[in-house]
């Protein structure tokens, strides 16, 4: 089975770091509660696998996913 293109992005490293910086650094969050935002969202996107639109840029896509599980923990 293909990888989709999300998980592939998701599983490199350097991805990772970007995310996670991007969580804390533009959204103000600590390092422990970036990467519990992170791992909240790489839950999410893998539960919601059908939901990407293959039109869309994976980069965009993810990091709008990670700014808006941001958004709920300040809920």
């Amino acid at each position: 089975m293909e990888k989709s293109p999300v998980l592939e992005f998701l599983s490199q490293e350097s991805n990772h770091k970007s995310l996670v910086l991007f969580v804390q650094q533009r959204l103000g969050f600590n390092s422990a509660s970036a990467e519990e935002i992170y791992q909240d969202t790489c839950l999410a996107i893998v539960k919601g696998r059908g939901d990407f639109d293959k039109n869309r840029s994976v980069r965009s896509y993810v990091f709008t996913c990670i700014a808006n599980m941001a958004k709920d923990y300040l809920r």
